[in-house]
């Protein structure tokens, strides 16, 4: 359970950094001249992909923590 703990807050801090990315560069990315549209286009890929990237850890997660809470009874037995 301490690695979910683990991933978890690895997984906050990722999303606490999108945002901070995000903030650094929503002023300029919202001005006419501060970057061109190539510049634009190549930030909202990055954050495409950082979004899609920490949709699918956090599914991933949620399926950790479901599997962690079913009851040993369910789970198949181990091979030795």
């Amino acid at each position: 359970m301490l690695s979910l703990v683990f991933v978890a807050r690895a997984q906050g801090a990722s999303i606490d950094s999108l945002r901070d990315f995000i903030r650094l560069h929503q002023k300029d990315y919202l001005s006419d001249r501060a970057y061109s549209e190539a510049d634009k286009d190549k930030i909202e890929v990055e954050v495409g992909l950082f979004v899609k990237t920490c949709t699918q850890q956090v599914e991933a997660l949620k399926l950790s923590v479901l599997a962690a809470q079913r009851p040993a009874a369910a789970l198949p037995p181990s091979p030795p």
